[in-house]
């Protein structure tokens, strides 16, 4: 196991960083000084795992977005990271970290709600910043609970092995063979093998050690019994150090194609990403493999506003989420869409949001020309296409800071004199502790009910 050098860290959406002459080399050895979507797809990055948090994908983004890039700017070397792609990419020994740009609570948050995992508890601690764990720890550490929460329901994984033993209790079958050679000359012993139901060590082993590395306070909001986990993979564990080969064998294993056990093959995906981003895989030590961990920003945000959105606007309002919308269906050039957010009222009234994961300053510039196109297509689609009435269309950011008092942040739509629907700009405060982003997520909802009318 060999200690990697010190990260490059930066933040999405930020100005480019300079980096070191040797760290510029680390990744020009690997071959990777950019990194683009498309370049995912290929078998050279297969150990660079995107989490997903929709059980679907939208089909209508094939842009290759760019992820980083590294280049030399005279004479100097800068880094800069994409838009929307936070996580962390290892070339051997040299790691490159890309942040969120937002606070650590506030990202722990985002990522709770978008699983439905509720364990942010802040008695105790009222005014105080919340405990920095790393981004990416931490949402790897909440998958991986979570995928084995479901596997074991069904309990440990075991197969059927032939065991040796040796005795007068003979319940299997003798080793004739050892028989002849050795037991013929003993009175208490008769060797003899039979098939016997055990865990499978590899996935044990694989399991348990990632299981012992993850913060107690996330395996207690997660699993509330984590100990009796601990506890099953413990006494079972073999306690040698995991390899390359141990992690090969656990998820090439046999046992995971039986429906019964399917489950744990996420749960050692998880594990294998948790152990190589702490550094606990012996052997690992080729300078061009290439692995990481990687989340699209922009889905984190659109699942946290609407599980946000779904548990607290009250049963007056219906949120529904990416409606598939075909336009000129009958024709050659037939289009599709799907606006993030539908919410429906008992009055036959309809609202139309987008989310937008990026940077609101309050500037001219911040609100892009094509997200305002694009959302009022879908409103007018809603309003000529269905006999539902149109009442808002609205982006909604994530914002470090309110507006200023006097900013307008809603307009009848196009600016014009019909006072029946609106578009507005909505947004959600980080938050540097629990309670702030608590508060502030009420504030949000208390803000789109005051539209929704």
């Amino acid at each position: 196991m060999t200690s990697k050098t010190t990260p490059i860290q930066i933040n999405i959406s930020s100005k480019s960083n300079e980096i070191t002459s040797s760290q510029f080399k680390q990744f020009e050895d690997g071959g990777i000084l950019r990194l683009f979507t498309n370049d995912l797809k290929t078998e050279r990055f297969k150990q660079v795992e995107v989490l997903s948090f929709r059980k679907k994908h939208k089909n209508n983004n094939k842009e290759n977005i760019k992820i980083y890039e590294i280049y030399k700017d005279n004479n100097t070397y800068k880094i800069e990271a994409g838009l929307l792609y936070v996580g962390y990419i290892n070339v051997g020994k040299s790691r490159l970290e890309i942040g969120s740009g937002y606070e650590d609570a506030f990202f722990k948050r985002m990522l709770n709600v978008a699983n439905n995992i509720y364990f942010d508890n802040s008695s105790g601690n009222k005014g105080k910043k919340e405990e920095s764990l790393s981004d990416m720890q931490t949402i790897l550490e909440y998958s991986f609970l979570t995928s084995l929460k479901h596997a074991f329901v069904m309990g440990v994984p075991r197969s059927f092995t032939k065991q040796e033993h040796s005795g007068l209790n003979i319940k299997g079958k003798i080793n004739i063979k050892k028989y002849y050679k050795s037991d013929i000359f003993k009175a208490d012993r008769i060797t003899y093998t039979q098939k016997e139901l055990k865990e499978i060590q590899p996935i044990i082993d694989v399991i348990y050690k990632a299981l012992s590395c993850i913060n107690i306070k996330v395996k207690e909001g997660v699993l509330s019994s984590y100990k009796k986990y601990e506890t099953v993979f413990k006494q079972n564990y073999s306690g040698k150090p995991i390899t390359k080969y141990t992690i090969d064998k656990a998820e090439r294993h046999p046992v995971l194609n039986n429906a019964m056990y399917s489950k744990y093959k996420s749960v050692i995906r998880w594990a294998k990403i948790i152990l190589e981003h702490k550094n606990l895989v012996s052997g690992n030590d080729d300078n061009k493999q290439i692995s990481g961990f990687l989340i699209d920003m922009s889905e984190l945000w659109e699942i946290y506003i609407h599980n946000l959105m779904s548990g607290e606007l009250g049963n007056d309002y219906q949120v529904y989420a990416q409606e598939d919308l075909s336009i000129y269906r009958d024709t050659f050039f037939r289009k599709g869409m799907e606006p993030d957010f539908i919410i429906r009222d008992n009055n036959n009234n309809i609202y139309v949001l987008d989310t937008k994961f990026k940077k609101m300053d309050y500037c001219y510039k911040d609100v892009d020309r094509s997200d305002v196109f694009q959302i009022h297509t879908y409103g007018y689609y809603y309003d000529k296409v269905t006999d539902e009435n149109l009442k808002l269309i609205s982006l909604i950011y994530p914002a470090k800071s309110d507006p200023k008092p006097h900013t307008k942040l809603i307009d009848n739509i196009f600016g014009s004199n019909d006072e029946n629907t609106r578009f507005a700009i909505s947004y959600m405060k980080e938050g540097r502790t629990y309670e702030d982003i608590r508060q502030n997520e009420i504030e949000f909802i208390e803000r789109l009910r005051n539209l929704l009318v």
